[in-house]
């Protein structure tokens, strides 16, 4: 069966890849690809990009003779291998009565298409259990009362009603609300409520009829001064400062050369240091990012940004 095997270690150095913890014959090795450069490293059929050498044993290891540019010594190698390993299928026409006591271990059991009799004691310590196309489609426990004990479920419980109950004449409150975000009313709503009300963030009143009585409302803008400036850098620094008060930071790349953005103090051209790559003439929109973004061109260019 096909396989990907993760553990490994690559020099570009010696052009040397070890494989682990993997023991395999050659005829078993099939492809080994350097994921951030679309390149193929390895290919059993191809023989431009095979192995000068290659060892056996409890870690295998091999001699590339593809280009090593712009690999590191943490490159995002993907190995593929034949474990040679056929897959074995079971069936069962039927399943036996069973009684006593059942334990089944670690792992995932699965009943299939058959109907089985279950009794007795049955601790289940499995991850999961699936019941496949049962003639109920469904577990049924004769039992007039199951208790539940354990640290499982969580102490308050969330209930359902179709409809809610009609509260008496009078003052009645449930609860007390926060309301920090976005609400959107578009039924009828009667506010009448003592004291002065503070509403801060964003609400929307939609169709029907909203009456709010003696409420002092306050909405609250955070503001911040709109800065911008410009990039060129061939290595990993700040293209937009941290700031607590933004709202957003727009990058737009001007020049020739591929510019990659990450959030945080640093950024590298390689998969996992960066989180957009910006061609010459992409622009990018970062909305609600306060912290540090940082950039680095592969190659030389020019970009602008604003933060507001």
């Amino acid at each position: 069966m096909k396989q990907i095997w993760p553990n490994y270690s690559y020099s570009p150095a010696t052009n040397v890849l070890t494989l682990t913890g993997l023991n395999i014959d050659r005829d078993q090795l099939l492809l080994v690809t350097a994921a951030d450069r679309g390149r193929i490293m390895y290919n059993f059929a191809d023989s431009s990009v095979t192995a000068s050498a290659f060892t056996s044993g409890a870690n295998t290891a091999l001699t590339l003779v593809a280009t090593t540019a712009g690999l590191t010594t943490t490159a995002a190698l993907v190995i593929y291998y034949d474990d040679q390993l056929a897959s074995t299928t079971v069936t069962v026409s039927s399943l036996p009565a069973i009684s006593g006591t059942v334990t089944i271990g670690t792992g995932t059991a699965q009943i299939g298409s058959v109907t089985a009799s279950i009794s007795g004691t049955v601790p289940v310590s499995i991850s999961s259990v699936t019941i496949g196309s049962c003639v109920t489609h469904g577990v049924t426990i004769a039992n007039s009362s199951i208790t539940v004990n354990g640290t499982f479920f969580q102490a308050t419980q969330p209930v359902s009603l179709a409809t809610l109950p009609a509260l008496v004449s009078g003052t009645a409150q449930i609860g007390s609300v926060t309301v920090g975000n976005t609400v959107t009313i578009a039924g009828t709503v009667t506010a009448n409520p003592t004291g002065t009300q503070t509403i801060s963030g964003s609400v929307t009143l939609g169709a029907g009829t909203a009456q709010i009585g003696s409420v002092t409302a306050s909405f609250a803008i955070s503001s911040s001064a709109i800065t911008s400036g410009s990039f060129s850098s061939l290595i990993s620094a700040t293209l937009v400062p941290a700031n607590t008060a933004r709202k957003m930071a727009t990058v737009y790349n001007l020049g020739a050369g591929q510019l990659f953005v990450n959030a945080g103090a640093t950024c590298t051209t390689l998969g996992g240091g960066f989180m957009v790559a910006l061609s010459s003439g992409d622009f990018y929109e970062c909305p609600y990012t306060t912290t540090t973004l940082s950039a680095i061109f592969a190659t030389a260019g020019t970009a602008s940004w604003i933060s507001h």
